[in-house]
């Protein structure tokens, strides 16, 4: 696969023999031993991460390094050893900031290209299609050069970046000045957004770790062009179990979809955009059980307004590349044409087995992703101690 040839360098369960010359090379103080070789190939290494599937299936195998560049733009363009690659390297939000074990992040975020060839965060895209997919995938593994982790997913999130798509949803957010209220705010927000419904698979408390794994969506998963998908999911706690009862992931039936995925496939939209008194219900996966009484629910947009107040516009988005739009999987069975998801799994597997993966198409030119969006306005509706939106990366 990808970057195989890193794998004999990094092993974070064998001990490391450093050649002669690490003696004299300057490593960041209290980094693990087993990054060190990588290290030294390439100083913006910040982490490694690890996805798979615990099903025979393999549309699920991400081993791959994670860089933190000068900006959100180079390692879209760059592999891991710096030379021009259109698969890109996985990197870090430049506001995560990995310099010392004493750096904390409230939300980190990792940027990936979606391949044609399946590498990078291509298989994500499955994720729209199947619950067996997500059922098949709960936890992850993602060390940073100064720890281990692992993360618990508990939502699954589709997103438009243009604005005649609807209102942009920013789940791009990071920051360690969240208030309680503000973060709860957010994580419901993200819930009510989720295909699939995690909330009592994993709670999620203030105290809380996140991870974002963001890419770039398919056109025929989500029925329009310049979306997005991120898997989010919330560090293991200390002394918590990493088991998760994938039985507990249900359809969401109230899912908050973007608005071009309604128009463009027919449908009602989501009571969010048409009724001006909806607010986002509360979830219950909070302590206490229910969300604070001080956590104000998101007001819908307007849907004549071009600019809904509960959202901020993105400006210097990367544009789309020049080649015909999405071209990645364009025959793959198991994506929705005019339906929803669904939770009913495929004809060909039971309930708890993966769907076996379509074959590839043959050597189709891959969409490059656009990285992530950057908003410019504040909304209305955020905590007054609300982190400040991301810079989001652009492609050149």
């Amino acid at each position: 696969g990808l970057y195989a040839d890193l794998h004999t360098k990094y092993d974070p369960t064998k001990p490391v023999v450093l050649p002669e010359e690490a003696k004299d090379f300057d490593f960041l103080p209290g980094m693990s031993d087993s990054f060190k070789l990588l290290y030294m190939d390439n100083t913006d290494l910040r982490g490694f991460l690890s996805y798979h599937t615990n099903k025979k299936d393999n549309f699920l195998d991400i081993d791959l390094p994670i860089v933190r560049g000068v900006d959100n733009e180079y390692y879209l363009t760059h592999n891991f050893y710096k030379d021009t690659d259109k698969n890109g390297c996985l990197f870090f939000d430049i506001e995560n900031v990995i310099e010392t074990p004493e750096d904390r992040n409230k939300i980190t975020i990792v940027y990936g290209h979606n391949m044609a060839s399946g590498n990078m965060f291509a298989p994500f895209n499955k994720f729209l299609s199947n619950i067996a997919y997500i059922r098949s995938a709960p936890t992850l593994t993602m060390n940073t050069v100064f720890e281990e982790a692992k993360y618990k997913v508990f939502a699954v999130v589709v997103a438009n970046v243009d604005a005649e798509d609807g209102p942009p949803f920013n789940y791009l957010r990071t920051g360690n000045d969240f208030s309680e209220a503000a973060f709860l705010k957010y994580i419901n927000d993200v819930r009510a957004r989720s295909i699939w419904d995690f909330e009592n698979a994993v709670d999620i408390q203030a105290d809380d770790e996140l991870l974002i794994l963001s890419t770039c969506t398919t056109v025929s998963g989500v029925h329009f062009d310049n979306g997005r998908v991120a898997v989010i999911g919330r560090k293991v706690r200390p002394g918590e179990s990493e088991e998760v009862n994938v039985n507990l992931i249900k359809k969401n039936d109230d899912v908050i979809m973007p608005l071009a995925w309604y128009v463009n496939q027919g449908l009602e939209p989501h009571e969010f955009y048409t009724n001006p008194n909806y607010t986002v219900p509360g979830m219950s996966a909070f302590p206490g059980g229910t969300t604070p009484p001080t956590v104000p629910t998101v007001a819908p947009p307007d849907p004549t307004d071009p600019v809904p107040p509960d959202v901020t516009t993105p400006t210097g988005e990367p544009q789309p590349p020049t080649q015909a739009p999405d071209p990645v999987d364009p025959t793959d069975p198991t994506e929705p044409t005019a339906a929803p998801p669904t939770d009913t799994p495929p004809t060909e597997a039971p309930p708890t087995e993966a769907p076996t993966d379509p074959v590839e198409p043959t050597e189709p030119e891959p969409t490059e992703p656009v990285g992530p969006v950057e908003p410019t306005e504040t909304s209305p509706e955020t905590e007054p101690t609300d982190p400040p939106p991301q810079t989001e990366p652009a492609e050149a």
